[in-house]
């Protein structure tokens, strides 16, 4: 089945229409990222700068300490430390900056898909309302910094902490496409047969892929708008099907 989509996805997003629209997400977080750049970054480097001599000053009662901190290797992995978090948290947000666009053009690419292959009657679609919507984002917000609270002590583990993250914004990704793609392809009882898991086990596990796509930066930028054709063809299957 995930084949059977994903050949089905892939011929859909080498059409014109389709690839200019999965452009849109990439110029966006592009410009995204080349703003904290060029705004951001030079303020984060005087912050760091200001961190690392206050903290060397605030030690004068333990020369041993202030003298290593004032040490260029010192402050080097700390500035290490300090832009590889950076530059994790920039690719993260860029990514879900790239889905939120990618959101917006959602109602239009499932409106194609369905044009295409499965002339499903639009007027039985769930279409939550934007009230709807936003309780349901405020509810995964909520989940997604609980979890990331649950695993912030993974970050003091050696060889553990770049894992540690992952879990929230995972659960972030795949809760967000639930909700963006599956109004616009499913009816009202069957989006909310599936919320009660957020689409089930098959629609994570795709999403799980996606996600450690993601984690490649041109990836995470430009196949926003193919995820959501996968997506728009896996709930599509299901409405006009007894898959499940």
């Amino acid at each position: 089945m995930f084949a059977d989509i994903l050949r089905l996805s892939i011929k859909d997003l080498f059409t014109p229409k389709f690839i200019a629209l999965s452009i849109l997400p990439l110029v966006f977080s592009a410009l995204i990222i080349a703003a904290i750049a060029m705004f951001g970054g030079r303020e984060l480097y005087e912050a760091l700068n200001a961190a690392v001599s206050g903290e060397a000053g605030a030690l004068a009662e333990y020369p041993m300490a202030a003298k290593i901190l004032s040490l260029g290797i010192a402050k080097w992995l700390i500035g290490a430390i300090f832009y590889a978090v950076g530059v994790y948290l920039v690719v993260m947000l860029s990514i879900f900056c790239a889905l939120a666009v990618a959101g917006f053009l959602t109602p239009v690419v499932a409106r194609e898909i369905n044009r295409r292959h499965y002339r499903v009657d639009e007027a039985q679609l769930a279409n939550v309302s934007l009230a709807r919507q936003t309780a349901l984002m405020g509810q995964i917000l909520l989940k997604f910094f609980l979890i990331a609270l649950i695993c912030l002590p993974i970050l003091a583990v050696p060889a553990l902490n770049f894992l540690a993250l992952h879990p929230a914004f995972f659960y972030l990704y795949y809760s967000l496409l639930f909700i963006d793609v599956a109004p616009n392809a499913l009816s009202r009882h069957k989006f909310e047969l599936y919320l009660l898991d957020y689409g089930g086990y098959k629609f994570k596990a795709a999403a799980l892929c996606f996600y450690l796509l993601c984690l490649v930066p041109i990836f995470g930028l430009f196949l926003q708008v193919f995820f959501v054709i996968y997506f728009s063809h896996f709930f599509f299957l299901r409405e006009t099907s007894r898959l499940t």
